[in-house]
């Protein structure tokens, strides 16, 4: 007898903790007046570790949906830098950014700029590799 694995019941907790782990670090971000420094390093961090702890503890589960690692990995990426994106947008758009000039130092170009091209490298890198080993079709 074959287990059904259920992305809903896999890959949606997981996002949607993910979401929720965002939102923290940004809240942190906004307490610590805006700055990316060691809080949000540490809140990021926890997120992290979140993501692996969830690839490991449900390698077998994910390996048996269609691009399920694959999955997971790509929805980390868009929450994650989508909500340092979106951060710097609204403090770009509203409040003292949009009075006193555009400030990207080190902790936002870290975050915005730098995790988006590494990170986007690597996301491009299991891409290739999850088409090319055919992670796509029905797996036993």
């Amino acid at each position: 007898m074959t287990t059904t694995i259920d992305s809903r019941r896999t890959l949606l907790p997981f996002v949607l903790t993910v979401i929720a782990l965002a939102i923290a670090v940004q809240v942190v971000v906004a307490l610590d007046g805006g700055r990316i420094g060691l809080p949000a390093a540490v809140a990021t961090v926890v997120l992290a570790l979140y993501y692996a702890w969830f690839l490991i503890a449900r390698r077998h589960e994910l390996r048996r949906l269609r691009f399920g690692p694959y999955l997971a990995h790509a929805a980390t990426f868009a929450v994650v830098i989508t909500s340092f994106h979106l951060h710097l947008f609204v403090r770009a758009s509203t409040g003292e950014w949009a009075r006193t000039g555009f400030p990207l130092d080190e902790g936002w170009f870290g975050a915005v700029v730098a995790m988006t091209a590494l990170w986007g490298l690597g996301l491009l890198v299991h891409t290739v590799s999850a088409i090319s080993q055919r992670g796509f079709e029905d797996r036993p």
